[in-house]
């Protein structure tokens, strides 16, 4: 969009960039862009995130790109030396007083003197993190300029007016058009939940949707989820998303993930189940607003 080519233009040119958006908004696509873009200009790049799932596949997305480390966020005080630019995906995860100092450690410079690139969602996914304190953004502001995205470039018009209806959150200016809409199943136990689940799942895939297009989320490992009580059939087939099958990501198969280890990720088609209270406060709505927004 023209939004994010000139936002491009500010994260290329600008020492110190704090860019704000909300989902789909295509703050992972920037941060992975810019990194190879800063790395063709012979600097040492880290990119990092909280989430080691969603590192391991900007890995493999940056591995031919010389220059660039990608690394989870536990493990920046461990580097050899600081990186002459610092990008962090996800921020909100990380932003309280300890990944401040932490960030400050891990570029030439620190927070002040250095070169940093830094993508956040300060509205409703911050709420699904425990260390988001808005008064660490408000810091890290006054060290560098501010770059906001609005545009929502992943999810459909349908998609965009659920999340705003059932979250409250603003999800930003949907450009996609309509789609096929979102579905609602309320259920009393986990075999009703079990039995929507598997209607809805091959409803999809007679209509001829490709598995690898299919994800299956929820906020509880597979073992304690609904899809768990899937028939074989369908429990045979499904891929979990962990550290060592997001390298392969898309997968050729369904794919499974927790919410948090979705956040970063996308795919055509969702089946979110497990949420039994949606409306409980900030946690819950977050949860429900990272899974929805998950969906193209």
């Amino acid at each position: 969009t023209e939004e994010q080519l000139e936002k491009l233009e500010m994260l290329e040119l600008e020492e110190r960039v704090v860019c704000l958006g909300g989902a789909g908004t295509g703050k992972t696509v920037f941060a992975v862009e810019i990194a190879r873009r800063l790395a063709a200009d012979h600097d040492r790049v880290v990119l990092t995130c909280q989430n080691p799932v969603l590192a391991s596949f900007l890995r493999s997305r940056l591995e031919d790109e010389k220059g660039v480390e990608v690394i989870p966020f536990a493990e920046l005080d461990g580097l050899r030396r600081p990186a002459e630019v610092l990008i962090i995906d996800e921020a909100q995860d990380v932003l309280d007083s300890d990944g401040l100092a932490t960030v400050d450690r891990a570029v030439e410079g620190g927070l002040q003197g250095g070169r940093w690139r830094i993508f956040l969602d300060p509205n409703a996914q911050a709420a699904f993190s425990k260390r988001y304190d808005p008064g660490v953004l408000a810091q890290l502001q006054q060290h560098g300029v501010t770059a906001l995205l609005s545009v929502n470039c992943r999810n459909t018009s349908d998609v965009v007016m659920n999340i705003q209806l059932m979250t409250g959150a603003d999800p930003g200016v949907a450009t996609l058009g309509p789609g096929p809409g979102v579905d609602t199943d309320v259920y009393r136990s986990v075999t009703e939940a079990a039995t929507l689940a598997e209607e809805n799942l091959r409803a999809l895939l007679n209509q001829g949707v490709t598995p690898s297009d299919i994800s299956l989320l929820s906020p509880l490992s597979f073992e304690k989820s609904t899809f768990a009580h899937f028939p074989a059939d369908l429990t045979d087939r499904i891929v979990i998303l962990d550290p060592r099958t997001a390298k392969d990501w898309p997968l050729d198969e369904l794919s499974f993930a927790t919410i948090e280890d979705f956040k970063g990720f996308e795919n055509r088609f969702l089946l979110i189940s497990d949420l039994d209270d949606v409306t409980s406060g900030p946690q819950a709505v977050a949860t429900f607003y990272v899974g929805m927004s998950r969906a193209r």
